[in-house]
């Protein structure tokens, strides 16, 4: 299929390959209009590529949260929970996502706004500790089925320290 990816491999690719072709056809009827409500279709057509890339956006975030949360607070009574939490959702952003996606997912985006919500929550009263501005995830961490929790908060950890060290005198 050229253009786009295919729907087996890149959902997300095969949507916007597929709507800019029912464009190309809605341009080009003209007198055999055969009541087709092109607008509407193609939105809908389009909407099935946003909705998977939102539904991956989606899991990331629920875990990094749990993630950030127990980094925030590392012995508060719910960091078990929050373990159990994150790797529901990392399987599930896992069975989510697909090859196709890698260019149209913002990493750095949800990244900062779960960091910027999980700073602004307080926890027994008191906010969390500071939390990196950025951690180091790619398109293929997020692909490697070996990604948990652990690994997560490890590089949150690690991002944490290189920081502090940046800003030693």
């Amino acid at each position: 299929m050229a253009g786009g990816g295919t729907y087996e491999t890149d959902i997300v690719g095969w949507s916007e390959d597929q709507a800019g072709r029912l464009r190309r056809l809605a341009g080009a009827e003209r007198e055999n209009d055969a009541g087709i409500d092109w607008p509407n279709v193609i939105e809908e057509i389009e909407a099935v590529g946003r909705s998977e890339r939102r539904a991956v956006m989606s899991h990331l975030a629920v875990a990094l949260r749990h993630v950030l949360k127990i980094y925030g607070r590392p012995n508060h009574p719910a960091a078990d929970h929050r373990f159990e939490e994150a790797t529901a959702a990392l399987a599930d952003m896992q069975a989510a996502i697909d090859p196709g996606m890698g260019q149209r997912l913002d990493l750095e985006r949800v990244y900062d706004v779960m960091r910027r919500r999980v700073e602004a929550l307080t926890m027994d009263g008191r906010a969390p500790r500071p939390l990196p501005r950025v951690i180091p995830l790619s398109f293929e961490d997020l692909r490697d089925e070996d990604l948990t929790p652990a690994e997560l908060l490890g590089r949150v950890v690690a991002a944490r320290a290189a920081e502090v060290a940046a800003s030693a005198p």
